[in-house]
């Protein structure tokens, strides 16, 4: 399609549009919309009503940018005068649906909408059962708005807005499963449909099935190499499977096919280089996005977490605090910071951060393990004791068990810890590499060589 806006613009700027075709402007005022400039779009219509002032279509065109423009009312006029031209038209009628959903008026919307549910070509029904769901969206009928839009996607599997707001739904919902089915079943019908892989590859990150939500990002990628999400989704997933090669890959690409740098992307970046261990290119990276937003918690946390890897505590800990006045509301902020002054011998203030991430999060049960661990080493060995059974009191963890079983050892309290280990090793084997983890000197003691070789071989 040639641009003719250029032309237009040149032929506005001297007072004289000059005569053009009907589908010209059509032309036209579809490129401004498309190019985000709905005021444009509505001075061409303007002109091209006048030239063509008997042209259904372009009514249309007109009401749907008034409908860009957030003018409903006056779409509705332009439309009943259309109406007036061609009664009965199948694309005035469903933008008359839209605009009475746009005026909150959908019993009106569902009287016209309800013949066109149907018959009709599958674009048509498709954009019909699209409405219907918008209608029913109005209604917070959500479970009906879903198998609205489901019905739409079977007849336009291309469907982008009704593939955007299904997936809304699917979110909203919490029906990640059925989903799944659901966009196999479409794929089965459009194997080349990009967006449909797109969601596919959401519903499976949701149930955890990160290697086939991979496989249906990067078939989404394949497919639309310009789509910029999926490729920073396929990242994501990468990031999740220890792929970081592949993650520094996606990532770069999605920066790629971005119109603009964005600090959240870079960030990600910033990760899978951390993960992929090129330590020095991810500190780069999170000072770019650090420059591009000074005030991005994230990098600030990440740049932190790696000042402590390289010893430098000081600095850790300026970025760490940084982050935290930024967002307080991390755990995992706490805990990155408690390292940093345990490293530095400020056991006041780890001591301080650990406390207040079990506060924001005392469901993690590595924070209570982490604690504990902390006043073991620095021989408060009641208060650690304390704090184990505080944290087995609110949740399962054999880890806690087990931790807390090397504390009765460290305390003298053997008979009570063997009876312990016993029953541990009993029900969860697995797990008991946790004691040695907390009490390395165990791993000479005879008593508990004994039992973890004694149940090693029933577990066998």
């Amino acid at each position: 399609m040639p641009d003719w806006t250029s032309d237009f613009e040149a032929r506005l700027a001297e007072g004289n549009s000059g005569y053009l075709d009907e589908q010209v402007f059509l032309d036209l005022i579809e490129q401004y919309l498309t190019g985000g400039k709905a005021d444009l779009a509505y001075t061409a219509s303007c002109e091209a009503l006048l030239q063509h002032p008997f042209s259904v279509d372009l009514m249309c065109s007109q009401a749907a940018v008034l409908l860009e423009l957030e003018k409903p009312d006056q779409a509705l006029d332009v439309l009943r005068h259309a109406s007036g031209i061609s009664p009965g038209e199948l694309d005035i009628q469903l933008l008359q649906v839209e605009t009475l959903i746009e005026l909150g008026r959908s019993n009106e919307a569902e009287i016209i909408l309800s013949p066109f549910l149907e018959e009709g070509s599958k674009e048509d029904l498709a954009d019909a059962w699209y409405f219907k769901a918008m209608i029913e969206e109005q209604r917070d009928q959500w479970l009906q708005m879903h198998h609205s839009l489901e019905r739409a996607v079977r007849y336009n599997p291309r469907f982008q807005e009704a593939l955007e707001r299904l997936w809304l739904s699917t979110e909203m919902l919490g029906n990640y499963t059925e989903s799944a089915t659901f966009y196999e079943e479409i794929i089965e019908q459009d194997p080349y449909a990009w967006q449909v892989w797109y969601n596919l590859g959401h519903a499976h990150s949701c149930l955890e099935n990160y290697k086939s939500a991979a496989e249906a990002f990067d078939y989404a990628c394949v497919i639309n190499e310009e789509f910029e999400h999926a490729w920073r989704d396929l990242g994501e997933m990468y990031l999740q499977l220890g792929k970081f090669q592949k993650a520094v890959e996606s990532f770069l690409t999605s920066l790629e096919k971005s119109e603009s740098q964005d600090p959240d992307l870079l960030v990600k970046l910033g990760e899978a280089y951390e993960k992929n261990g090129e330590r020095e290119q991810a500190v780069t990276t999170f000072k770019t996005a650090l420059v591009l937003d000074d005030k991005h918690d994230e990098a600030l946390f990440r740049l932190g977490c790696i000042r402590v890897l390289e010893n430098s505590y000081d600095e850790a800990v300026f970025h760490l605090e940084s982050a935290i006045s930024l967002n307080g509301d991390r755990e995992e902020y706490y805990v990155a910071l408690a390292e940093a002054y345990f490293q530095k011998g400020n056991l006041p203030q780890a001591e301080f951060c650990l406390n207040r991430a079990l506060e924001l999060a005392p469901e993690q049960s590595s924070y209570w393990l982490q604690y504990a661990s902390f006043l073991l080493q620095h021989g408060s060995l009641t208060e650690a004791l304390d704090i184990l059974e505080t944290a087995i009191g609110q949740q399962f963890s054999p880890q806690l068990d087990y931790a807390r079983i090397a504390c009765l050892f460290k305390l003298g309290k053997r008979q009570e810890a063997c009876q312990s280990l016993c029953l541990q090793l009993a029900e969860d084997f697995d797990a008991h590499q946790t004691l040695f983890d907390v009490a390395p000197e165990l791993s000479a003691d005879p008593d508990v060589i004994s039992l973890v070789r004694a149940f090693r071989s029933t577990d066998a």
